[in-house]
């Protein structure tokens, strides 16, 4: 992970990855797409990678972290929150907020775990992914339910720069073992 020199103000240029975009998209049979402000001046990309039936889409922005996002029919009322644990959630631990651990102290010291099926969570939540979270210092990661329309979207927001081609592949395949995890345990379809 590269960290930048001074401030950046809230806006990182996205244009200089179009490349590493573009070849991952090529790679994983997917789509590459450039989008632009309406004043010309903020820059989106946005690749959507096809997976069994679904649809995995990274995005980023010239102000905007790495993002990925995958929609999901689904009967499940499953919800889940992982989130980089700061200062308030340590605090509220203190107080007796309870929160759910996954047994790798260094994962669970990390992250502040939540959910409303926690035997799901850790069914689906292996140590692989953890490992792979903590080595991509992931920031969060949700599994979000809309149980009237049967719909639900697992994001993940990354971080503030896209990162190297190789990060990128390593983070598709993270996504794709999550998949084929929630898709095993039934909650998705």
């Amino acid at each position: 992970m590269k960290f930048m020199n001074g401030p950046t103000l809230g806006y990182i240029d996205a244009f200089k990855n179009r490349e590493i975009m573009n070849d991952i998209a090529i790679e994983l049979k997917g789509e590459f797409r450039v989008h632009l402000s309406t004043s010309n001046i903020i820059e989106y990309h946005t690749i959507s990678i096809p997976y069994k039936k679904w649809e995995i889409v990274l995005s980023i922005s010239d102000t905007t972290p790495l993002k990925i996002s995958i929609p999901f029919a689904t009967h499940s009322d499953f919800e889940m929150v992982l989130g980089l644990e700061d200062f308030t959630d340590k605090l509220m631990k203190k107080l007796g907020k309870s929160e759910i651990t996954l047994g790798w102290d260094t994962f669970d010291n990390k992250y502040f775990i939540q959910s409303n099926k926690p035997d799901l969570l850790k069914s689906v939540i292996t140590s692989d992914i953890q490992k792979e979270m903590l080595k991509r210092n992931i920031y969060s990661l949700s599994f979000q339910t809309d149980s009237k329309h049967n719909y639900a979207v697992l994001t993940s927001v990354i971080q503030r720069n896209t990162g190297s081609k190789e990060m990128i592949l390593e983070l598709i395949e993270m996504f794709k073992v999550l998949l084929d995890r929630l898709k095993e345990q039934k909650i998705i379809e």
